[in-house]
């Protein structure tokens, strides 16, 4: 996805201070570039590695009231929301409450019938009783996407309406671009059924049906120390300014056309896209899940994850694992895996390298008809700065 600079790594570490500052620097200016070349933007920066944090903004987090961005302003992260379904999904997996290569009607139909009278064969047809979980995590099951323009006319003009998981998957196209297992194929409907997966196999003992919204998303996160992940919330009701309080700072979104999306519903999808975060918190659940492994997913769940199921997308033309995509890879500066987001006035960008062993996130409130054009420059921009720093620090 993007180009990576070849670096010699020298033998000298840089004490962290200095580091700090280096850092701080080299990405202020990225996120000033980057937030004067598109429309004053709010551009919100994080690095993280085992030292310490660095956190930078610039911009505006309301442009039309020229409220300036702060580090720790909070965007909707879109579909990076995906790695946190992966990692729950997976979780029950390491648990033996169900197979990776289970058929997902199997598990999910009896909740359907419950709470909505119907089966996943009812609505997508015969194709779907072939689909694993696997498939779903993979995006290998041939699904196509249920968001589209239309959807975004019709959010827009019914703002207040919040879309459920039961409306996705019956807006959702009922036909099939492949088999299940023989192409891949971005689609965030896998996403909000592997959202089912979640709410059939709740409670304690993973034996308890729960309706969709009492669903608790943040429940996958590691246990907070201190003000860890304070900042990520899941809202499933609710317009965007009703996430705003005295302690949380909710930045206003912009859609291609420039209007705001501060009184649109923010639940995004679900399970699929609905994370409301800063960047900071972004990037330590990037490095919590894809570094030293413990804090989601144990060493050998981590490499089902995160390595060996790269699969190419052919409608994004990426490399996509389960809920991972393979942003960067290069002998020099290593592995970078992670996951974008795009969502009504938001993009994002978290990756974690393996090399340097650090994660870095990028979000702003700047949608542009085209992700590459816009948040791949911005993140290539932060990333391959990092980069040149740490090679030559020795880290």
């Amino acid at each position: 996805m993007m180009s990576v600079l070849m670096m010699a790594v020298t033998m000298s570490v840089t004490p962290w201070p200095e580091l700090k500052g280096k850092l701080e620097s080299a990405l202020t200016l990225v996120a000033q570039n980057e937030s004067s070349r598109w429309n004053d933007s709010s551009v919100t920066i994080s690095f993280l590695n085992s030292q310490g944090t660095v956190d930078v903004a610039a911009g505006y987090r309301d442009i039309e009231k020229e409220i300036d961005a702060l580090p720790n302003d909070s965007d909707l992260a879109g579909s990076a929301t995906k790695m946190v379904t992966s990692a729950a999904v997976l979780q029950l997996v390491e648990k033996g409450v169900f197979g990776i290569d289970d058929n997902i009607t199997k598990l999910i139909d009896p909740y359907l019938m419950k709470y909505n009278s119907t089966t996943l064969e009812t609505i997508f047809g015969p194709n779907i009783t072939r689909v694993t979980v696997r498939h779903l995590l993979s995006m290998r099951t041939g699904l196509l996407d249920y968001d589209s323009e239309a959807l975004r006319i019709w959010q827009t003009e019914h703002p207040g309406y919040d879309i459920t998981p039961f409306d996705v998957i019956h807006i959702s196209p009922p036909y099939f671009v492949c088999y299940p297992g023989e192409c891949g194929w971005y689609a965030s409907t896998n996403y909000v059924i592997a959202g089912f997966l979640l709410t059939a196999f709740s409670g304690p003992n993973h034996d308890t049906m729960v309706p969709w919204y009492e669903y608790r998303q943040a429940s996958v996160l590691p246990r907070r120390v201190g003000a860890e992940y304070a900042s990520c919330e899941f809202p499933i009701f609710g317009t965007l300014g009703e996430y705003q309080t005295k302690s949380n700072n909710v930045s206003n979104g912009y859609q291609p056309d420039g209007s705001s999306v501060w009184n649109i519903s923010a639940n995004g999808g679900w399970t699929c896209g609905n994370m409301l975060t800063n960047a900071g918190d972004l990037a330590r659940l990037t490095y919590d899940l894809y570094g030293p492994p413990g804090k989601f997913l144990s060493k050998a769940m981590l490499s089902i994850d995160a390595v060996y199921e790269f699969r190419y997308l052919y409608n994004l033309k990426v490399l996509y694992g389960l809920g991972t995509i393979l942003m960067s890879a290069d002998p020099n500066a290593g592995y970078l895996v992670g996951h974008g987001g795009a969502t009504y006035g938001f993009y994002s960008e978290v990756g974690f390298n393996s090399k340097f062993n650090f994660s870095l996130a990028v979000m702003t409130n700047h949608e542009e008809p085209v992700y590459f054009s816009n948040m791949g420059e911005m993140m290539s921009a932060a990333y391959l700065a990092v980069l040149e720093i740490l090679s030559g620090a020795g880290q």
